[in-house]
């Protein structure tokens, strides 16, 4: 198994204790701590992530503005933070 940072730059991986606790909440009652909270920047670093995540056999969450108020967005796995960088993105019909 590779190391995540083989997938995504070191700098926007956060696996210490107050990073993961401060993305444990959303605006719901609920409070999962997810086990790393990471920055993707681009559509090929959410390849990677993705890749990873199927390789380890674990689930990611996204998580970005509007997302939640009723625990979508609060995960014990691997939480993706894309508030930033994504303004000029959107999801096509395929």
């Amino acid at each position: 198994m590779k190391p995540l940072t083989d997938y995504l730059p070191a700098d926007r991986i956060h696996a210490d204790r107050l990073s993961r606790l401060a993305y444990a909440h959303d605006a719901s009652l609920y409070r999962l701590i997810p086990a790393k909270v990471v920055k993707p920047r681009s559509e090929r670093e959410v390849q990677s992530l993705l890749a990873y995540c199927r390789e380890l056999g674990t689930h990611v969450t996204f998580r970005t503005g509007g997302t939640s108020l009723s625990g979508q967005a609060v995960t014990d796995g691997i939480l993706a933070d894309v508030t930033r960088f994504w303004m000029n993105h959107h999801i096509g019909p395929d």
